[in-house]
Parts: C-alpha cells; sequence; structure tokens
C-alpha cells in the first residue's frame, strides 16, 4: 500500500521502456499496473506509447528501438499540431486573402502596363498632328518670329525640358483662344504629363461642331487620367463622325477600349 500512496502522490511519475513493455505484455504486477494507468490517464504521450507498443507486439525489450516511446509520442503530437495550425480556418483564410490580393496585383499590374503603352502609342499620333496644326495655321511658311517661336516650341513639347512649348503656347492661347491654339497647349500640358489641365484647356474650347483633333486629344487625355468611360465617349464621338481616315487614325483605340 505505501507503494500505491507514493505513486498517487506523484505528480510526475516517470516509466521505463522495460515497465511499458511488462505492462502491455500483461506482466506487471499490481503496482506497475496502478501505476502506468495513471501515468496513461495523465498523460496523452504515454496513452499514445502503450497503444503503439501494442499495436508492434514485440516479444521482449532486445526488439524495443532505442529511444524513448513517450517523447517519440510528444514529438509525434507536436508535429501534428503544427501542420493542423497551418491548416486552421484562420490560416485557410489568410491564404486565400493572400491569393486574392496576389491575382488582383498582377492584374492591375497588366492593365496599368497596357494603359500606359497605349497613351505611348497615341501620344506620337498626336505629336505628329502638331506640326499638321502649326502648318495650317502659318501655310507652311514660317515667315514672322512668332511662327518661328513656335516650330521651335513644338520641338520643346518633345523634350525633356518642356518648359519653352508650356510658355510659348500659354501665351498664344491667352491672346487668342482658337482650337488650334487649345489643341497645341493642351497637348504640351499631356506630354508633361498634366492630364487634367489638358482635359481643362481642351473641354473649354469644345462645341457642337466635331474636331478630329481635340476630340482624339480627349480621348487620349481620359485613357491617361484613368477614366476609360469619358474616353469611349470620345472614341464613340469619332467613330460617329470621323472620316474614314480618322477612324483608321484611332483604329488601336477602337480596338483595345
Amino acid at each position: 500500500m505505501g507503494d500505491l500512496r507514493e505513486i498517487l502522490n506523484d505528480e510526475n511519475i516517470e516509466l521505463t521502456n522495460q515497465e511499458l513493455l511488462a505492462y502491455v505484455q500483461g506482466k506487471a504486477d499490481r503496482t506497475l499496473q496502478r501505476k502506468v494507468e495513471l501515468k496513461i490517464a495523465k498523460c496523452p504521450f504515454t496513452a499514445d506509447a502503450v497503444e503503439g507498443l501494442r499495436e508492434c507486439n514485440l516479444e521482449n525489450l532486445n526488439e524495443l528501438p532505442d529511444f524513448d516511446f513517450q517523447e517519440g509520442a510528444h514529438r509525434l503530437h507536436s508535429s501534428s499540431a503544427k501542420v493542423r495550425s497551418m491548416f486552421s480556418p484562420v490560416n485557410k483564410v489568410a491564404a486565400i486573402l493572400l491569393g486574392f490580393l496576389m491575382v488582383t496585383a498582377v492584374y492591375l499590374y497588366w492593365g496599368y502596363n497596357q494603359t500606359e503603352r497605349l497613351f505611348a502609342l497615341e501620344i506620337k499620333g498626336l505629336n505628329k498632328n502638331a506640326m499638321i496644326v502649326y502648318a495650317s495655321n502659318t501655310k507652311g511658311a514660317d515667315t514672322t518670329d512668332e511662327d518661328k517661336s513656335i516650330k521651335d516650341a513644338i520641338k520643346s513639347m518633345n523634350s525633356d525640358d518642356k518648359t519653352l512649348a508650356i510658355k510659348t503656347f500659354e501665351t498664344l492661347y491667352q491672346n487668342n483662344k482658337t482650337k488650334e491654339n487649345a489643341y497645341l497647349l493642351a497637348l504640351t500640358y499631356l506630354n508633361d504629363q498634366k492630364a487634367s489641365k489638358a482635359i481643362e484647356i481642351a473641354e473649354s474650347v469644345m462645341d457642337e461642331n466635331y474636331n478630329f483633333n481635340l476630340t482624339h486629344l480627349l480621348t487620349v487625355a481620359h485613357l491617361k487620367a484613368r477614366d476609360k468611360s469619358k474616353a469611349r465617349e470620345y472614341l464613340q464621338i469619332i467613330n460617329n463622325e470621323g472620316s474614314p481616315a480618322e477612324k483608321k487614325q484611332v483604329s488601336n483605340l477602337l480596338e483595345k477600349l
């Protein structure tokens, strides 16, 4: 009875492999049997170790691997818990959200690059038109100082420093607010990555009379401003009222938008 009371009062019961084997094989005395059963009741790792030994059906201690079966069961439980935690509902939700964010980021990046490529292509066409507008104003003969300054400003429009172009066309527009001058100023702003200012200038001179250059510019400016809905509106005007040559000029936009 003394051994049993000692076992019951011991919070940290230790068992050897030999004792576990004796219990599994039915060779444990009453004291050892109660010691093992008490340990099993308190420790799930010992219960797993005993169950494992029973499944192995080993005949003697020499067949046992040289390690602590209770510690092995403890490690197995720890590993299983880690695996289960990886697939917990919270982690599943986090993984789904992360996947969604990654897909969204790729989609936005792809969309942004596609828009920028389309803008770069269209701005080249608008810049070519600038020289045509200039030629129509001067009838191809830059005879005055103002004509020469406009020609230099158009060249500046395509350079890194657009100061000359902005100053020249702002002055020109303030003095004479024609559609041609508005187009040149708005285009300068657009080349300077100032889409909102380009839109403001171009729309200020728009009226019921169709003007391809301004409508095309506003389409591209709204595209740059990430307003595809408005860009489509102006593009539709070209599609409805433009000549075959004008429609061909914006064919890439018609296809993409």
